[in-house]
């Protein structure tokens, strides 16, 4: 149960880190969305976390693009992104917290915010899912204001698990 609230943590604090930088850069006045390319895709994995020195796991450069080519080809994104601007801004490793590698964190900027009502898939993990590193995977409806996304992709399974809104 530790580990599932651990990743669960890491998760969400990659959303608040997402969201954080889409203020920071809509304060700054950042240009529209450039067209998707590796050029433009930061590297966000570190090398290491806090003062112990843990190695996380990296994603290398054709995972993440990978990554990037099965986010954007899931039926659910496209129908997200359709008629919009946006980039493919960041991809970061997905991981237990063992450090077990389980896939990427794709953050696709839209050029501008739009409210969206959508069966959100996410992951729960709970008493229902104690052995899988993945959780649940459920819907949750929701109407939000969406500046991005950030699509999980399970890259043993080449699909992705879970859409969040940011």
């Amino acid at each position: 149960m530790r580990n599932k609230v651990i990743v669960a943590a890491a998760i969400c604090l990659l959303a608040v880190t997402a969201v954080g930088l889409s203020c920071v850069r809509a304060q700054r006045g950042h240009e529209p969305p450039a067209p998707v390319s590796s050029a433009n895709i930061s590297d966000v994995d570190p090398e290491y976390v806090g003062d112990d020195e843990i190695v996380i796991p990296r994603l290398t450069s054709a995972e993440r693009a990978r990554a990037v080519e099965i986010a954007l080809a899931d039926s659910r994104v496209k129908e997200l992104l359709e008629g919009k601007k946006y980039a493919v801004e960041e991809v970061g490793v997905w991981h237990t917290a063992d450090l077990e590698k389980l896939g990427a964190s794709v953050y696709i900027r839209l050029e501008r915010e739009y409210q969206i009502e959508y069966d959100w898939p996410v992951i729960k993990w709970d008493e229902e899912s104690p052995t899988s590193p993945l959780g649940r995977e459920v819907r949750d409806r929701a109407a939000l204001p969406v500046q991005g996304l950030d699509v999980l992709v399970y890259l043993a399974e080449e699909r992705v698990v879970a859409i969040m809104p940011m």
